[in-house]
């Protein structure tokens, strides 16, 4: 790995994901990346040396080194094509390697040469071998869960008929809305706040799939008057 991989990274991620690009606005050029991907060169933005890797913003962004720990800034060795490389994988780190893919499903297996480093921030997995099959029929795939011959299975409904199988994990997105300070109503502060305090929250996080997907851990309006 070198330093010149994470630039490589970004004009990459760049060059195919116009999600990359809305993530990095203080980078001049990952706009042109994604418009003329054959051009792209971020090297006027990231300058690379053997000591360090130096980012020139346009302006001042706060949550840069946040975005940097996204995929889209994972290195990527310098001359991995600028294309979807669909089933034949690009070379990264991490546990567990993809030795099979193709439209029927996809397999890992334990990478052999990962060494654990951070419990925390890289663990070393549990099991030596996953099959994530794809095209299943879903009732089939639903009693093969309930046999106990597939270990897990996305959107089962579990919740009722077999709780205690049920796990439920919530995301850590937040949900909001924007909105024009400059312009009315909403430059009025009192306006603001009726909208904000007009939210059912509880009907919001119904729709989500309640407490267990959608946990609520922003405090009622009507408790804590926000500042807006």
């Amino acid at each position: 790995m070198r330093p010149e991989d994470f630039r490589y990274a970004l004009e990459r991620a760049f060059s195919l994901n116009p999600a990359a690009v809305s993530e990095y606005p203080a980078l001049a050029g990952a706009r042109g990346c994604f418009e003329q991907p054959t051009t792209c060169d971020l090297s006027s933005e990231i300058e690379v040396d053997p000591d360090a890797i130096t980012f020139h913003l346009a302006f001042p962004d706060p949550d840069l080194p946040y975005r940097l720990a996204l995929p889209f800034a994972f290195p990527v060795p310098v001359g991995t094509p600028i294309e979807d490389q669909r089933f034949d994988p690009v070379p990264a780190t991490g546990p567990y390697v993809i030795s099979s893919a193709g439209k029927e499903g996809v397999v890992l297996e334990r990478n052999k040469e990962f060494r654990q480093w951070s419990a925390a921030a890289q663990p070393d997995g549990f099991v030596d071998r996953m099959e994530w099959t794809f095209g299943k029929d879903p009732e089939t795939t639903f009693d093969r869960l309930l046999a106990g011959r597939v270990d897990w299975q996305a959107d089962a409904e579990l919740s009722t008929s077999h709780p205690g199988q049920l796990a439920q994990a919530a995301l850590p997105v937040t949900f909001y809305m924007g909105i024009n300070l400059d312009a009315a109503p909403f430059d009025d502060v009192r306006v603001r706040r009726a909208v904000n305090f007009a939210v059912d929250r509880a009907h919001v996080q119904e729709l989500l799939g309640g407490e267990g997907e959608a946990p609520r851990h922003v405090p009622d309006p009507a408790a804590q008057l926000p500042r807006l």
